[in-house]
């Protein structure tokens, strides 16, 4: 029998008896899952607009010292507990010598960590021994994390909790006061990351799951009740800390919650049908699989009431931003975790031979535009890769060449020495999305960042002494332009017109734009590379 088994006998791709021991197995992840997380972390300034509000927040943590009740710069009201920001004011202080935002965005290796930590446990839970390491691989796989998970925006810290959430609810049944101090845990961690919102996404997390026979029960009572009351303790210390300093601001905290709106739910579904792969199809796969026991087992009650609970919420209150997707990937990794020995040997092929065409695409093209880059040849397109990147000359740099050599070398080992097998496949897909993301992060940065680095323009402001300590209006202004301001100067710009000063953001070639401004006089003006507007900076007559 052992001989057919490992021959396949049954055609239907399942993985043979194991040639790596576990350690191996682990450490290979361990190896893929760091790499992935600290290349292009540390490298790049604040981008806009994904990162923009949450770094003018931590500047308002760091330079104004208001630790409970920080807002960015182009809030009106208090949007939300500082939890995330505040662990990224903490890496600033333990990494002092690198520049703010890298330093902040080394938190994220923590909160990513921890949510692989908690999908491995629950997966394990759920599915039994050795699927933890496949729904990890499924999740670090999936293309929507690219650039999302190496960026400064408290969603990672949503996922976080969602994740602890989700482990706390798979627990109870085996380790139930453990699984409720954890509860407790992931329920503060919420709070302290979207406020009052949290409690929502919990009560309908909680409805969904009593709807089913099998969690009507005394121990799920039980672990609710003591989980919630224990989570009660610091939620209500913190409200009533924030309610102390500024009334208006829990106030505000408490109207968090909009109406449902149909366009949100209609955009998150639609979109997450290309973010979550391969996640959404082998999640999608099982369940039709085993569509007979989907209301009868925990392994897909738990993860669907989950998603299904996120949705709404983000529905009612999430805006159109394709970060909040991320938070539904732990959930889609374990659902899809449970396809690795269910898949039949077509099924296998077409998403090993999918992901090498789309991803050996996307590493030839990306190296075809460094090449050109660096070679100019052929000049047409190299002008126009020049003027994209913002006349940026690319030179040749033997560190990132070598690490990038590497790991194509890796994948391209990979790619024609291993056998194709279910568990393959996703190995394959994990080691493609590091290869492609590699190649970015240290051949395309450059040039990518010579667009995006708006700390060239703004930098200057600091050098003009008469506006420190000024009041200064904005106008034509985005509120990711409004937060980089704040960050690079730490000058909160007003929307009063009384104002002395004016920052706005026009044509200089437009008399029509000029003319806007005739009551004004001229200070300063500066404008990114190969923009068509100026940032400029007026002073009334």
């Amino acid at each position: 029998m052992k001989f057919f088994i490992d021959h396949d006998w049954q055609e239907n791709m399942q993985t043979p008896n194991k040639n790596l021991g576990e350690r191996t197995k682990i450490k290979s992840l361990l190896f893929l899952s760091i790499t992935y997380l600290i290349f292009g972390l540390i490298n790049h300034s604040p981008w806009r607009p994904i990162e923009t509000h949450s770094f003018s927040i931590l500047i308002d943590i760091i330079f104004n010292k208001k630790i409970l009740t920080p807002i960015a710069a182009t809030d009106l009201f208090y949007s939300h507990p500082p939890l995330y920001e505040m662990i990224g004011g903490a890496f600033t202080l333990l990494f002092n010598f690198l520049d703010t935002h890298n330093a902040a965005r080394i938190g994220n290796i923590f909160w990513v960590g921890l949510t692989m930590l908690s999908i491995g446990l629950s997966n394990r839970e759920l599915w039994g021994h050795g699927y933890g390491r496949q729904s990890n691989l499924i999740f670090i796989s999936s293309i929507g994390l690219v650039l999302n998970i190496h960026s400064f925006h408290n969603e990672i810290a949503v996922m976080t909790a969602m994740s602890l959430l989700f482990y706390a609810f798979t627990l109870h049944v085996r380790r139930p006061f453990r699984s409720s101090v954890l509860l407790a845990f992931g329920l503060t961690t919420l709070f302290l990351t979207i406020g009052f919102s949290s409690l929502f996404i919990f009560f309908i997390i909680c409805l969904l799951l009593l709807t089913c026979p099998n969690w009507r029960n005394y121990r799920f009572f039980i672990f609710l009740l003591i989980g919630f009351i224990a989570a009660l303790i610091p939620i209500t210390m913190w409200s009533i800390l924030i309610h102390n300093q500024d009334p208006n601001k829990f106030f505000a905290a408490l109207k968090a919650l909009n109406n449902f709106d149909i366009s949100k739910f209609q955009y998150y579904l639609l979109n997450l049908t290309w973010f979550a792969w391969p996640a959404l199809p082998l999640a999608i796969f099982v369940t039709v699989k085993n569509y007979m026991n989907i209301l009868s087992f925990r392994r897909f009650q738990l993860p669907l009431v989950f998603l299904i609970s996120y949705l709404i919420f983000l529905s009612i209150n999430g805006p159109n931003n394709q970060i909040h997707l991320i938070t539904f990937l732990p959930f889609l990794s374990i659902i899809a975790s449970g396809s690795i020995d269910r898949m039949n040997r077509t099924f296998s092929n077409s998403i090993t031979w999918f992901g090498i065409l789309i991803f050996g695409s996307m590493i030839f093209l990306l190296l075809l535009g460094w090449f050109v880059m660096i070679c100019k040849l052929p000049y047409s397109l190299y002008e126009r890769m020049f003027y994209l990147s913002g006349n940026y000359n690319l030179e040749i740099n033997l560190i990132s060449i070598s690490i990038s050599s590497i790991i194509l070398f890796f994948w391209i080992k990979n790619t024609f020495t291993s056998k194709i097998t279910n568990r393959s496949a996703l190995t394959h897909w994990s080691i493609s999305i590091l290869t492609v993301w590699t190649l970015i992060s240290f051949l395309w940065f450059p040039m990518i960042e010579n667009r995006k680095n708006y700390g060239q323009v703004f930098d200057q402001i600091k050098d003009i002494p008469e506006i420190k300590s000024s009041c200064i209006n904005h106008s034509e202004l985005s509120d990711g332009h409004i937060e980089l301001i704040d960050f690079y100067t730490r000058i909160r710009l007003q929307n009063n017109y009384d104002c002395k000063y004016l920052i706005t953001y026009v044509n200089l070639n437009s008399e029509k734009d000029l003319n806007s401004y005739s009551e004004y006089q001229m200070l300063w003006n500066a404008k990114m590379p190969y923009d068509k507007k100026s940032f400029v900076l007026y002073r009334k007559n």
